[in-house]
């Protein structure tokens, strides 16, 4: 198996639809297995995703990854058009705050976003680390989990489909544990608050739904009318910590977004991904990585406390 990617983006807007009928060979095996058999050129983290998306059926109901299938049942799949490219290699500023040969941890700008979209091919992380690794020869280590742009700190990335692989699952298992650092609008109570509030999640395909979401914050200082607090998210939905804090009633500093009111001391959301603890993929050792908070980050915490 090789341990280069193919890197490419969906075009949605041009979307290529297959029915396949089940045959008695297929009798009782995962849909997932199944549709990969078929349409190999998606990897199966992407027909995680398309499953996800609610772009494939099983008999006309949205199927789940873990559906049997059996004899003459028909499936459906909606293929957006893949769209290969070269990584643009980028010569931005990156700071590297681990590596080793099967992964690296970086320490993402908050303006930065992780991968090349149509409209941004370029200044990315994905860009960032093609030009850094372009002399190496090595190939490009890819980000195995998401920051949202105007978000700082650590993104790991790994070197090679088997580690990409891992440290995915472990993810999806909640053994990789992040703690962020943010700032909150008012005060906020002394002591672990936990949240349990659903996120909602938008398909491309099909309504939009709920999915349980955990967050813990707790309280490090109170600087004038504001909280500086560390963050717990227990599982990883997208916006979970910006949506929590709102559903407290403490929006995040410079957030406005989630209703946060307007700021001269920073124009994103003060949070940033300061430590990330996890078994190493390969290795018999736990790992702790830490990022210290950016200058915009200090600098808004400077002026609360004068």
């Amino acid at each position: 198996m090789s341990d280069k990617f193919q890197p490419y983006l969906w075009d949605y807007q041009r979307c290529q639809q297959r029915s396949l009928t089940a045959k008695s060979s297929a009798e009782g095996m995962r849909l997932d297995l199944f549709v990969s058999r078929y349409v190999p050129q998606y990897s199966r983290q992407d027909i995680q995703k398309l499953l996800k998306e609610k772009m494939i059926t099983i008999n006309g109901l949205v199927g789940k990854a873990s559906r049997r299938v059996h004899t003459g049942d028909t499936v459906r799949i909606i293929l957006p058009r893949q769209v290969p490219f070269q990584e643009i290699p980028s010569q931005c500023s990156l700071s590297i705050l681990y590596e080793d040969e099967w992964l690296v941890a970086v320490n993402k700008p908050a303006e930065m976003i992780i991968h090349p979209v149509f409209g941004q091919l370029t200044g990315t992380l994905m860009n960032s680390l093609s030009h850094f690794y372009l002399d190496s020869g090595q190939a490009c280590p890819k980000p195995v989990h998401r920051l949202d742009r105007g978000v700082s700190g650590i993104v790991l990335a790994a070197k090679g489909v088997i580690c990409a692989r891992i440290l995915s699952h472990a993810f999806l298992q909640g053994t990789i544990r992040k703690t962020y650092c943010a700032i909150l609008e008012g005060y906020l109570r002394p002591g672990l608050i936990e949240i349990s509030e659903p996120v909602r999640v938008i398909s491309r395909r099909g309504p939009s739904i709920y999915k349980p979401a955990q967050t813990e914050f707790q309280l490090l200082k109170r600087i004038a009318d504001f909280s500086f607090v560390k963050v717990l998210p227990l599982t990883g939905r997208r916006h979970q910590i910006r949506y929590h804090a709102h559903c407290l009633g403490h929006p995040i500093l410079g957030d406005t977004r989630y209703e946060a009111r307007p700021t001269s001391l920073m124009d994103r959301p003060a949070l940033h991904a300061a430590k990330i603890c996890l078994q190493h993929p390969v290795l018999p050792e736990k790992m702790t990585i830490t990022a210290p908070l950016p200058p915009d980050f200090r600098y808004a915490l400077k002026m609360l406390q004068k």
